[in-house]
């Protein structure tokens, strides 16, 4: 638990910052304490924010993939020789 405490609202806090820091579970749940991802997760809160802007980064990605040119398999090969 967060500096052995244990207040659910400063553990959703801590979690929640984690989170969006881009801290990965893995370490979050190092720094949290917490033992087992069921207890994390028990303090990780998800709201509609938070899902629109995972679709959000998730389009932006797809139509930043799309953006690259493709080119045939003998066009690549004339291109490298």
């Amino acid at each position: 638990m967060v500096n052995g405490k244990g207040e659910p609202v400063l553990e959703r806090s801590a979690v929640r910052n984690l989170e969006r820091a881009g801290v990965s579970q893995a370490v979050a749940r190092k720094i949290t304490g917490y033992k087992t991802i069921s207890v994390y997760q028990r303090y990780r809160i998800v709201n509609e924010a938070d899902i629109r802007d995972a679709l959000t980064r998730t389009e932006a990605a797809i139509a930043k993939q799309t953006e690259r040119k493709m080119i045939s398999l003998s066009e690549a090969r004339r291109a490298s020789g």
